[in-house]
C-alpha cells in the first residue's frame, strides 16, 4: 500500500512532468524569436532527441542575419539548460534575451515555465499574468491560468517589505507661513513646515485558507510609516484584514473585516475598523477592472472633532499597450462624517499613472492626481465652508542596471500642493525616496 505523502509526491512529479508537454503543445503563439512555428517544432523534436549539435546547426542555417543567428542559439542553449534540469542557468538567459527585447512572446513563455520549475514563484506569477494582459489566445490563458492556480495553490502566504529614505520639505504636514490670516485676523501657526530626512518602511504578510475549489479565507497585517531624527514626527499604521473570497466566472471578489491603529510621535492617533468587499476581473488583453467599497468607522484619541465614520468606493483600470508600456486610471470618490460640521467633507479624486520600460537597465514610472474636498460645516469665522484642491505629482525610475541577486535600487520624486480658502491649509511639500525593490 502506497501511502499519502508518497501518492501526493507522485501527482506533483506527474505534473510536473506533464507541464512542458502541455506548454509545448498550447504555446502556439508567433516566436519573435525568429523562428517559425514549424522550425520551433523541429527543434523541440531533435532536442527531444538529445541531438543539440544538429539543433545548433539547424537554429543557425535558419538564421537571416548574424544577430537572429546569435539570439537563436542563445535561445536555443537556454532551451537545452531547461531540459537538462539547469532551471537557473535557463532563466538567467532567458531573462538576458527577454531584457533586449521585452516583445518575445515564446521567450517570456519559456521564462516563466523555467522560473515555476524552480519554485520561483512571484517572477513566475509576474511572466504568467503578463502573458495574459498581452496574448490573444484564449487557449493560452486556459494554460496560464493552471499555472496561476498551481502557484498559489503550493504557496498559501505571502510576505513582502521596503526600506528606504525619505527626505521631505514638510515632514510633519504643516503650513510654510509662521503667521497665518482666517477672516482677515492674523493667528500665530504653532505646525510650521519643517524639512527633515527620514526612514521609510513597510512591511505585510497574508495567509490564505482554502475552504473549498472557489472559496478562501485570508488573514492579512501589516505595519508601515516613517521615522525622523525628531521622534515627535514619526508615524506608524498597523493594519488587519481578514477577507472571504470566492471566483465567479470571470471575477474574483471578497468580502471582509479591516481595522487599523495610527500613531503619531509613538503615541496613539486614531483608530479605525469596518467592513468592505472588492471585485477584480481580469479581460486578458483588454486589461484589468478593480473595485472596492469601504466603510469605516473612526475614533480619534485626542481630537474628538474628527470622531464619526467614513465611506469610499474606488474603481481603477489597468491597461498593458506593449511589452514596453503599462497605464493605470482610477477615479475615487468618498464622504467623511464627523461629530463637527466643519470637518465633514466629501471628496473625489481621479489619478493616471504610467510605466515605461527605456532598456534592460531603466524603467520610468511618473502619475499624477487631483483630490476635491468641500466641506460641510462653515469653518468658524469665515461664515463659509471650507475647500480644498489638493494636487500630486510624481516620477521615478527603476535602475535595473544596478540590480544584485534580483534586487534593485528605486527613486521616486513627488511634488503634493494644497490649495485652499482657509490659509491654514494651504500647504506644499517636495519629497524624495530611494527604496529597494524586486527585478522581475
Amino acid at each position: 500500500m502506497i501511502d499519502l505523502p508518497l501518492k501526493r509526491r507522485r501527482k506533483r512529479q506527474r505534473f510536473r512532468l506533464l507541464l512542458p508537454a502541455l506548454l509545448a503543445v498550447a504555446f502556439a503563439s508567433p516566436v519573435p524569436a525568429a523562428f517559425a512555428q514549424s522550425s520551433y517544432e523541429t527543434l523541440l523534436s531533435l532536442m527531444g532527441e538529445g541531438r543539440y549539435d544538429e539543433a545548433r546547426g539547424f537554429a543557425a542555417r535558419i538564421a537571416g542575419s548574424e544577430t537572429v543567428k546569435r539570439n537563436n542559439l542563445a535561445f536555443l542553449e537556454a532551451l537545452i539548460h531547461k531540459r537538462e534540469r539547469r532551471f537557473a542557468e535557463a532563466a538567467r538567459r532567458l531573462s538576458d534575451l527577454l531584457d533586449a527585447d521585452p516583445a518575445q512572446g515564446r521567450v517570456r513563455q519559456e521564462l516563466a515555465h523555467s522560473l515555476f520549475l524552480m519554485r520561483d514563484d512571484d517572477r513566475a506569477r509576474y511572466h504568467f499574468e503578463f502573458l495574459k494582459s498581452t496574448v490573444e489566445s484564449a487557449r493560452l490563458h486556459a494554460v496560464y491560468d493552471r499555472f496561476l492556480v498551481a502557484i498559489r495553490n503550493r504557496r498559501p502566504w505571502t510576505l513582502g517589505g521596503f526600506v528606504g529614505f525619505a527626505p521631505s520639505t514638510n515632514i510633519n504636514d504643516g503650513t510654510s507661513s509662521e503667521t497665518v490670516h482666517i477672516a482677515g485676523i492674523p493667528f500665530t501657526n504653532a505646525n510650521a513646515a519643517k524639512s527633515g530626512v527620514g526612514l521609510s518602511y513597510g512591511f505585510s504578510g497574508s495567509y490564505r485558507f482554502d475552504l473549498g475549489p472557489q472559496w478562501a479565507l485570508t488573514l492579512g497585517g501589516s505595519l508601515s510609516g516613517a521615522s525622523y531624527t525628531e521622534s515627535r514626527f514619526d508615524r506608524l499604521t498597523l493594519r488587519g484584514t481578514s477577507e472571504l473570497s470566492r471566483d465567479i466566472g470571470g471575477w474574483h471578489v471578497g468580502a471582509g473585516l479591516a481595522g487599523e491603529r495610527n500613531l503619531s510621535g509613538w503615541r496613539g492617533y486614531g483608530t479605525g475598523y469596518g467592513p468592505y468587499v472588492t471585485a477584480r476581473r481580469h479581460m486578458g488583453t483588454k486589461g484589468t477592472l478593480d473595485a472596492r467599497l469601504s466603510w469605516m468607522q473612526r475614533r480619534y484619541d485626542t481630537v474628538s472633532a474628527y470622531d464619526g465614520w467614513e465611506a469610499d468606493i474606488l474603481l481603477g483600470y489597468r491597461h498593458i499597450f506593449s511589452p514596453r508600456l503599462a497605464a493605470s486610471l482610477s477615479v475615487s470618490a468618498g464622504r467623511v462624517h464627523t461629530t463637527s460640521g466643519f470637518t465633514s467633507y466629501d471628496s473625489v479624486q481621479p489619478g493616471v499613472s504610467a510605466d515605461y520600460l527605456v532598456n534592460a537597465n531603466l524603467i520610468l514610472h511618473a502619475s499624477a492626481s487631483y483630490e476635491h474636498r468641500a466641506y460641510q460645516g462653515q469653518f468658524p469665522l469665515t461664515g463659509t465652508p471650507r475647500r480644498d484642491e489638493r494636487y500630486t505629482l510624481g516620477v521615478g525610475a527603476t535602475l535595473r542596471g544596478l540590480s544584485f541577486q534580483g534586487f534593485v535600487p528605486r527613486i521616486n520624486y513627488e511634488y503634493h500642493h494644497t490649495a485652499s480658502n482657509v490659509e491654514l491649509f494651504e500647504r506644499s511639500r517636495h519629497g524624495v525616496g530611494l527604496m529597494i525593490t524586486k527585478r522581475y
